[in-house]
Order: structure tokens, then C-alpha cells, then sequence
């Protein structure tokens, strides 16, 4: 079975009020058919308990379903990521009570806003695009796989969730 077409759909409480939203599934989560298993979820892990975020009351979303070439989503073709962006409009709309949306990484962040850059907007409430049907506000972060490399980010992406 070609990898790169086992989609990964979302886990967590259908209607969680907080919403966080990866960019793609990896190996690990291909493997076990769940967002944030591997180490970008461990990361996330310690992260909401520093945050006092009980993962098993929040809805984990990935932009793509799919895993991205090289583990890297801006090596997917740029038709296939608005694909995507399209579908997780979709999927954020078919939950019945979404009040906080936590795009995690550049990407997620202009599937729901429009906006381009993580780090000018990161702990900043936004507005969703307008194809979002709840009234909600968008929460950007830095993705959890950034402290893989720099650990010192930590500090950042707590401030964003607390």
C-alpha cells in the first residue's frame, strides 16, 4: 500500500471546544491511525501538561489527512495542500462546538486565517476565514516538532496556550 495515501483523520472529543491543528501525519501516526503519536505528539504532551491541558478533552486535527513527502508539507503540490485546506474547513465545520482554534505551524495558520507567517501572529486571537462557520477565535502556535531542534522554544509555545 502506497504511505503517502493512508489518511490519518482526526481523534478526541467530537465536540471538544479546543481544536489544535497539525500540518501532517508522520510514520508513527500512519502506523497507528492517530494525529500526534510520535515525537511531535510526546512534545505535545509535555506541553499541555505544563499548560494544564487535558489531551484526551481536546480534538487533534492535522491540515492533511495524508502524509507529506519527505515529512514536509510545503513539499506537497500546491493544488493538494488547498485540497486540504478546503477539507479542513470541511471537517472544522461538521464539529457541532469548536471555540478555539490552535493552528500549529505556518501552514494550519493560513488554512483558517489567510495568514503566512507563524511567528508574527503566534499567541495573537484572530479571526477565522470567513468559510468557518463558528464563532470562534484562532489561537496560532508554533508547531511542537520545532522544539526537536530548539528546545529553548518551549517557553514560547506555552505562553500561547496558557
Amino acid at each position: 500500500m502506497d504511505q503517502s495515501r493512508v489518511r490519518v483523520p482526526g481523534a478526541g472529543p467530537l465536540d471538544a471546544e479546543l481544536v489544535f491543528i497539525g500540518e501532517a501525519p508522520a510514520k508513527n501516526e500512519l502506523f497507528e491511525g492517530k494525529p500526534f503519536v510520535g515525537s511531535a505528539g510526546r512534545y505535545l504532551d509535555k506541553l499541555f501538561a505544563i499548560a494544564s491541558i487535558i489531551r484526551d478533552e481536546v480534538r487533534l486535527e492535522n491540515l492533511s489527512e495524508v502524509r507529506a513527502p519527505g515529512d514536509k508539507i510545503e513539499r506537497m503540490p500546491y493544488d493538494e495542500i488547498i485540497y486540504w485546506e478546503q477539507d479542513l474547513i470541511k471537517r472544522i465545520n461538521a464539529l457541532p462546538n469548536p471555540k478555539i482554534l490552535i493552528p500549529m505551524g505556518a501552514y494550519a495558520l493560513r488554512a483558517l486565517t489567510d495568514k503566512k507567517t507563524i511567528t508574527n501572529f503566534r499567541g495573537s486571537p484572530l479571526k477565522p476565514k470567513n468559510a468557518i462557520k463558528h464563532d470562534c477565535i484562532v489561537i496560532p502556535t508554533l508547531h511542537p516538532s520545532n522544539m526537536h531542534y530548539h528546545y529553548e522554544l518551549w517557553i514560547l509555545i506555552v505562553a500561547d496556550l496558557i
